[in-house]
């Protein structure tokens, strides 16, 4: 099991990217935030959350760039 800290550390990379995917991040936010100043193990769980939370995030319908992922399509960008 990782660490609350690298959990943080990985959480916040996270945020980041997918904000740069076009998602809504205010809800990951908040609870990175209440994952701190608490005991580790409840840290942990509320992390554990953070990461359930982000794999379900969607692109906003009106983020209007789409990034290839073919690589054909890669080379036609």
């Amino acid at each position: 099991m990782l660490s609350a800290t690298t959990l943080r550390t990985l959480a916040r990379d996270e945020i980041t990217q997918l904000q740069q995917e076009g998602c809504d991040t205010t809800v990951l936010e908040e609870t990175l935030q209440s994952a701190d100043g608490v005991a580790e193990a409840t840290a942990a769980a509320r992390l554990s959350d953070f990461f359930e939370m982000a794999r379900r995030l969607r692109p906003k319908s009106d983020f209007s760039y789409d990034e290839p992922s073919d690589l054909e399509a890669i080379r036609r960008a």
